[in-house]
């Protein structure tokens, strides 16, 4: 089983440097100790089962009189 972790901490992952604030995808071995280290923080669980993105509000536009 995965788990969406989000960084708090530099850390290299799949070979690529990631910055604190960037979202990961981990086993849950490799989740915890992350956690325990303080280097990133779980995600809650989405029911797709995808990490909670930020969304957009968009506004309707007004129509033309």
């Amino acid at each position: 089983m995965k788990t969406h972790l989000l960084l708090t901490r530099p850390h290299t992952h799949a070979g690529r440097l990631r910055r604190p604030g960037e979202r990961i995808e981990v086993d849950a071995d490799l989740a915890r100790w992350l956690v325990s280290i303080g280097s990133a923080h779980a995600l809650p669980p989405t029911r797709s089962g995808t990490p909670p993105h930020r969304v957009a509000q968009i506004q309707p536009k007004e129509p033309n009189p």
